[in-house]
Parts: structure tokens; C-alpha cells; sequence
């Protein structure tokens, strides 16, 4: 994300879900990627809910928990 920001490029809600899903993949904690999503609300990037849907079945798949998602921003 660091280098994507440094060239100029864009980083939108696409690139934090691709960010959040490897998190999710890597074994983080709900509270360590909620924290992840909540930070890039604060710079306007808005989740849609098909990204939101993508982040829930990841966490389905790799067997944790998601007891109470909330839509961030």
C-alpha cells in the first residue's frame, strides 16, 4: 500500500479489501481487520457491501468467528 501510495496510484476500497482479505487469510484476529477497515474509513474510503459480503466469507472459510459485523463509514 506504502508503494502504491508513493507512485501516485490510487488506492481505493478495492485495494483495502484485497489488503483485508489477505489479513483475514493470514490468521488476524476480527478486531485487528475491523481496526484495518475502520482506519481507512477515516480517509474516506467507503466498503460496498458486495466487499463487505467478500470480507464475511473469508472469515467463514478460514473458521473464525464473525459475531457482529458493522459497516464502517
Amino acid at each position: 500500500m506504502n508503494i502504491m501510495a508513493e507512485s501516485g496510484i490510487d488506492i481505493g476500497a478495492e485495494a483495502h479489501t484485497c489488503l483485508l482479505l489477505g489479513m483475514v487469510k493470514a490468521g488476524k484476529s476480527f478486531e485487528e481487520v475491523e481496526a484495518k477497515m475502520a482506519k481507512a474509513s477515516e480517509t474516506n474510503i467507503v466498503f460496498s457491501d458486495h466487499e463487505i459480503f467478500r470480507l464475511v466469507v473469508e472469515f467463514i472459510r478460514v473458521g473464525n468467528k464473525v459475531s457482529e459485523l458493522q459497516t464502517v463509514g
